[in-house]
């Protein structure tokens, strides 16, 4: 079942509320990477208001620990798996399923070696990591494009597309590097790095 196919069968298959572990259940992909595309397109979408993304980010967080541990299956907590969400027929559901739609047709197995468990380990577990705290800190910009960023790592975790993974590292470490400049500046020149961080990163 393609990702799309799977998102529209979990969330627009009926109105109403789903726990955590109820989704988990009714996907088909139920391993990290469908968890990824889950969690980070909430923020990745263009329309989705600020200051929503911090649960999302310590989700995926502990996500790409456990894959850096090398689980086989995610795990969550009981507190989490009995969390509700809201399903049914609306703008962020579809939305949803036709930003899954149009990236489908990219995905293909390419260059798998990236999601190698030792490659992953070492290198892009801690920089999906790096790209989740970026995602969570309140800094104009950083938020959609780290977790637009762990999209793309998700998807080609997804379909082993090592093209897609290599294009969200590009992207997750430029986030990452945004996001530390900004610390910086606010480190040395308070509240007034903000505004010197939005004339070089612009508004």
């Amino acid at each position: 079942m393609k990702l799309s196919q799977n998102i529209a069968e979990v969330f627009l298959a009926e109105k109403g509320e789903l726990t955590v572990r109820e989704v988990l259940e009714r996907s088909e992909h139920r391993g990290f990477g469908f968890l990824l595309v889950i969690l980070s397109l909430p923020v990745a979408l263009p329309f989705t208001p600020p200051g929503v993304s911090m649960p999302f980010a310590v989700l995926i967080a502990g996500l790409a620990v456990q894959m850096m541990l090398r689980r086989d299956q995610p795990w969550f907590p009981t507190w989490v798996m009995d969390r509700r969400m809201k399903t049914g027929d609306n703008r962020f559901m579809r939305a949803m399923v036709r930003w899954a739609v149009f990236f489908e047709r990219f995905l293909r197995p390419r260059a798998e070696w990236l999601y190698a468990p030792a490659v992953f380990r070492w290198f892009m577990g801690p920089v999906l990591l790096l790209a989740s705290v970026a995602m969570a800190l309140p800094f104009p910009g950083t938020n959609s494009a780290s977790s637009f960023a762990i999209f793309l790592m998700a998807l080609g975790l997804l379909e082993d597309d090592g093209v897609f993974g290599l294009a969200g590292i590009a992207l997750a470490l430029a986030g990452i590097g945004i996001a530390t400049t900004i610390v910086v500046l606010l480190v040395l020149y308070g509240p007034g790095g903000i505004e010197i961080a939005k004339g070089w990163f612009g508004r």
